[in-house]
């Protein structure tokens, strides 16, 4: 029951957007500020991760995924639907896993799959 009330509220977000024209993602600036590339950090600590997007039309949403390399796995995903020009998000996590890494960031510019996306790799030791 509960997840059939949060399918028909994401439904519900879909519908209320404007629905623009084809947007081009040439203007979107995305960056992600922490961690650098490369960055080593030791096992349980507590990784900062932070990015920064603006767009000159509103943006529906963003997503960001924490993945184990070479594979690609999924550990962490989050994600929030919103409408707003500029973004600025910080997470903290506390990694338990060895290896490369990476942080993945998309910022959805529409609800037709439009987005923009940029990437950096770390390493827990």
């Amino acid at each position: 029951m509960r997840k059939v009330f949060f399918i028909i509220l994401y439904f519900v977000f879909c519908i209320s957007c404007k629905k623009d024209k084809h947007q081009d993602n040439s203007s979107v600036e995305l960056k992600i500020i922490k961690p650098t590339a490369n960055q080593v950090f030791s096992v349980n600590d507590t990784i900062i991760f932070e990015f920064e997007a603006s767009n000159k039309r509103e943006f529906h949403g963003y997503e960001f995924r924490i993945l184990s390399l070479p594979t690609k796995k999924v550990i962490k995903i989050h994600g929030e639907h919103l409408h707003q020009k500029n973004i600025s998000k910080t997470y903290m996590w506390r990694s338990d896993s060895l290896g490369k890494m990476q942080f993945e960031v998309k910022v959805l510019i529409d609800h037709d799959g439009n987005f923009k996306m940029d990437t950096v790799n770390f390493e827990v030791q």
